[in-house]
């Protein structure tokens, strides 16, 4: 007898982060995955997606499609304005979105009685610092889109819970750190395509301010297995940081790990973000996560190193070689 197929829906599943999830879907077993997106933050190709023979892409908006419609086992939400600079323009609605897309999701997995798994963000933390699930959350004094954004994702968390404590829909929570890999779009603000690019290009790499702020950069394809790996074995109603929780370094740091890693000639220039991007701009404060809880519930930790990760960035960016 054929194995049954299981039926998975992927939300945002043409982004960076989607599509390598969806990809790595589409390697098990008796697997069917319908992604919905649209467009609205994609910058990836996807075309060998579109043609996989147990893959349904529909370019829609998540709020158009009726819960119920198809059944599904697992529904991975991860719709969602995304970039430091991709959510400027969406400044004034883009809390609004989020919380509209994630109630969606909720009644799309309640209908199908699934398993739900909700991508937020480690910006909800609002402070600086090494943070583990149990830290207070900060409302920081600060005005501009990237708080608006931690806010709704903080809100759609709790949103999401209070549903699916009533609803009875195993919920999982994951909040990334620091994500970055091929594919990943420099032109939706993200720090690491965008040096690497400019390195490639001889260019000086542009440092926000004094180039201070920590952080700890996570593969996409470790950041991949740690969502599945918290799908499949983390706890219901469970919120998992997920992201690399060694080798901090500032910006400024990054820049010359990547000028010297791809032996360019590149300078540094310190830029003023505001300058170029206008008033909804907000840098990101210090961000490494305490892993502890993910790792001990299901065994993930990352592998890749952030050497590996500058490489296959540039191998991507450098596109096919001829021999």
């Amino acid at each position: 007898m054929e194995p049954q197929n299981k039926e998975v829906l992927v939300t945002g599943g043409l982004g960076f982060i989607g599509s390598q999830l969806v990809r790595r879907l589409l390697e098990q077993p008796a697997t069917r995955v319908t992604i919905i997106d649209n467009l609205s933050g994609t910058k990836t190709d996807w075309s060998d997606i579109d043609h996989h023979e147990q893959s349904r892409v529909l370019i829609e908006d998540l709020r158009n499609v009726e819960p119920g419609e198809t059944m599904y086992d697992e529904v991975w939400h991860l719709a969602s304005p995304v970039g430091s600079v991709g959510i400027i323009g969406a400044a004034g609605s883009i809390a609004s979105d989020i919380l509209d897309v994630a109630s969606h999701a909720h009644a799309v997995a309640a209908a199908s009685r699934a398993k739900l798994l909700y991508v937020s963000s480690s910006e909800v933390y609002g402070a600086d610092g090494r943070h583990d699930e149990e830290s207070d959350l900060v409302v920081a004094h600060r005005r501009g889109a990237r708080m608006e954004y931690a806010i709704g994702k903080l809100g759609a968390e709790h949103v999401l819970y209070n549903l699916a404590s009533d609803s009875g829909v195993p919920l999982r929570i994951v909040r990334p750190f620091n994500c970055a890999g091929p594919g990943q779009s420099q032109e939706l603000g993200f720090v690491l395509p965008t040096f690497v690019a400019a390195a490639l290009d001889g260019r000086s790499l542009p440092v926000h301010g004094d180039g201070t702020a920590r952080r700890a950069f996570c593969h996409v394809y470790d950041m991949v297995e740690g969502l599945m790996a918290v799908q499949e074995h983390g706890r219901a109603q469970q919120i998992y940081n997920v992201g690399q929780d060694e080798g901090a370094l500032t910006i400024l740091e990054l820049a010359r790990n990547v000028i010297d890693r791809l032996g360019s000639a590149s300078g540094i220039a310190h830029v003023d973000p505001n300058v170029e991007f206008g008033k909804h701009w907000l840098d990101a404060f210090d961000k490494v996560p305490a892993i502890d809880r993910v790792t001990a519930d299901t065994g993930w930790r990352p592998s890749l190193s952030l050497d590996e990760i500058i490489d296959d960035v540039a191998a991507h960016l450098r596109g096919p070689q001829t021999p």
